[in-house]
């Protein structure tokens, strides 16, 4: 479009579409189309070289922060990250793995070390034969050959070790005995790793295998109270912090009453 021999109009009409101001007089309408065609052949213009030495397609291109020739570059960083990310990640899923590995090592060993007979383990299976048999009225022959292999009558509860006693296939399977004593299965008490809920259970254990204390109706009401709202948590061993639950005030009532209650 030749501008200086066009009309007003068309040079207004001309200075919209190109979003120019279009209001004053014919000569300004020049200047700024003229103004804006001079700009706008300086950014497009392929083999214009700037002060520095850069063409302006390039310094266009790059102002907007895609340089043509960093782009291998980038590509070339994109895949290393990725590379290394596939890498660090099958690394984690191998550590996971041995792990996994260690940890079912560790259990058959465990397993192992259970069933292995000790001094102290054959106490507490002593404990566990002698109330089954003085208290519950069932042992079997297996239960007199460990009760007599020594003549001790241990009358202390260890729930925690107890439960280990259970594990594996050469444990015990005398399941009711040990609920008898402290109230859940073994598969549940070695669960738990709170010295309080661990204690109630011993308390309540060395109570009803006692040959010198009695428990009165009470004191087994409100254990058995306490067990149950405890299962019924999810054994949520957190009862003892934060707001009183139903469990803490079973926990509370039933610690309360020992000395009253057990004679």
């Amino acid at each position: 479009m030749d501008f200086d021999s066009a009309e007003y109009l068309e040079l207004q009409a001309a200075c919209k579409a190109r979003g120019i101001r279009a209001v004053g007089s014919k000569e300004d309408f020049i200047k700024r189309l003229k103004s804006y065609k001079s700009k706008k052949d300086t950014e497009f213009q392929p083999n214009r070289v700037d002060p520095e030495g850069e063409t302006s397609d390039r310094l266009v291109h790059c102002r907007r922060g895609q340089c043509p020739e960093d782009i291998p570059a980038i590509v070339e960083a994109t895949r290393r990250a990725s590379t290394a990310f596939t890498e660090a990640l099958k690394l984690s899923n191998k550590n996971l793995a041995e792990l996994q590995l260690q940890i079912r090592s560790f259990d058959k060993r465990l397993n192992s070390l259970t069933a292995l007979p000790s001094p102290y383990h054959h106490a507490r299976n002593q404990f566990l034969s002698t109330f089954k048999k003085d208290k519950l009225g069932r042992a079997t022959e297996d239960d007199l050959k460990i009760i007599a292999h020594r003549d001790v009558k241990g009358e202390w509860a260890d729930a925690t070790t107890d439960a280990l006693l259970y594990r594996g296939t050469m444990g015990r399977r005398d399941f009711t005995t040990f609920k008898a004593l402290y109230g859940l299965q073994p598969e549940a008490v070695r669960k738990i790793d709170h010295m309080e809920t661990i204690g109630a259970l011993n308390i309540h254990a060395r109570v009803i295998a006692s040959y010198d204390q009695t428990g009165s109706p009470r004191f087994y009401a409100l254990f058995d109270d306490f067990i149950r709202v405890f299962k019924e948590s999810g054994y949520d061993v957190g009862y003892l912090v934060g707001s009183p639950t139903e469990v803490t005030n079973a926990y509370w009532e039933f610690k309360g009453c020992i000395k009253t209650e057990v004679t």
